[in-house]
């Protein structure tokens, strides 16, 4: 199931403005927001999502296909990740 939310989130939007909209929730979720949470913990000399990787994020259409990399983007190390740089 995560590969499919990870790949909507990606594929979702206009351009390059990446988000999927949440009626029920009256909010989106915008892909940029992982970009600039990783791009945060490899900025850092301590890593705090150490299996996260280019390949998490720069989606290309393999590795859209591999559940792995949506787990990880998206299991609990990323939710820590996305707490501390916002």
């Amino acid at each position: 199931m995560s590969l499919f939310y990870r790949n909507s989130i990606h594929t979702s939007g206009q351009g390059k403005i990446r988000h999927l909209h949440i009626p029920s929730m009256q909010s989106y979720i915008v892909w940029e927001h992982w970009m600039e949470a990783y791009a945060w913990d490899r900025s850092n000399p301590i890593a705090l999502h150490w299996k996260l990787g280019p390949s998490h994020i720069d989606l290309t259409n393999s590795s859209k296909m591999r559940n792995h990399l949506a787990e990880e983007a998206l299991n609990m190390d990323m939710l820590l990740l996305m707490k501390e740089y916002k």
